[in-house]
């Protein structure tokens, strides 16, 4: 299979996910649903969401539990995972705890749910698909989407600097995002796409960011950078948590709602900044 054929499906994502889905589940899915190049694969608790899902997403009904079970058959002297949020340390692993689902794809990866996709495969060069590894970030591997060449999978987790010696700590380690990978080829390009990040700055090189960003139809664009689309946003410094707090964001932590925008309308494109999702219209 060729990576370099839009129409192949060149790569899948493995999305071990517990707990419920975040209040704009509906919205990341449509932007999958633009991305055909890319299957996506949940294990997950979650109940089915109401709006139908892509034909490129797929739903494996599956317990913390029981990723546990499938995770330490694969690696039985590792600890077994208590807080779903550390699971992200075991992303290195996905391609042996999940070896049956990647077997037919030239790329397998993994990413979060805090993001919404632009037009991934058209960002990707012929360069970027060469290497082993395919990092959206420039400073480190970025976890919130990587690429991993599937005939690597079962080095990737020697690759990923201490990770067999830390990967059974109790709290999560950011294993999944290294600043350089050992024994294997890496594509690092920056994306830019995590704005406010107080480490990277925006594409003109200040620390200027946009403040609005627009999805229609599988092109992500924003205020800022005019005429330039980008492969996703990761808006997790809108979201919130312990380091977009102590950065001084963490917006929506404020809000009851960050969705005022109809499910049903989702798919005719929307906007998001630092109050949430809106109609492109309103």
């Amino acid at each position: 299979m060729s990576a370099h054929k839009p129409e192949d499906k060149f790569a899948l994502l493995l999305m071990p996910y517990f707990g419920n889905w975040p209040e704009w589940i509906d919205a990341y899915f449509e932007t999958c649903r633009w991305n055909q190049e890319i299957d996506y694969l949940f294990f997950t608790d979650c109940d089915q969401p109401k709006n139908p899902l892509p034909s490129n997403v797929s739903l494996v009904t599956m317990t913390l539990s029981q990723f546990n079970d499938l995770y330490t058959a694969r690696f039985p002297s590792r600890r077994r995972v208590e807080n779903p949020y550390k699971i992200c340390d075991l992303r290195p692993a996905y391609g042996v705890i999940f070896s049956e689902s990647v077997v037919d794809y030239e790329f397998f990866g993994w990413g979060d749910i805090d993001v919404v996709y632009g037009d991934v495969a058209a960002y990707l060069t012929p360069e970027m698909l060469s290497a082993d590894i395919i990092s959206f970030n420039r400073a480190h591997i970025s976890g919130h989407l990587t690429l991993a060449r599937t005939s690597c999978a079962d080095r990737l987790v020697g690759s990923f600097p201490n990770w067999p010696q830390r990967v059974d700590d109790r709290d999560y380690q950011h294993l999944d995002e290294p600043e350089y990978l050992e024994g294997l080829t890496l594509s690092a390009v920056e994306s830019f796409n995590t704005p406010l990040s107080p480490r990277t700055p925006w594409t003109d090189g200040r620390f200027v960011f946009p403040t609005e960003w627009y999805w229609r139809a599988g092109q992500l664009t924003n205020d800022l950078d005019r005429g330039r689309t980008f492969p996703y946003l990761h808006f997790m410094h809108w979201k919130g948590g312990d380091w977009p707090r102590r950065c001084g964001n963490a917006h929506w932590e404020r809000q009851d709602s960050v969705m005022h925008i109809g499910r049903t309308d989702i798919a005719h494109g929307f906007r998001i900044n630092s109050r949430g999702f809106f109609s492109l219209q309103s």
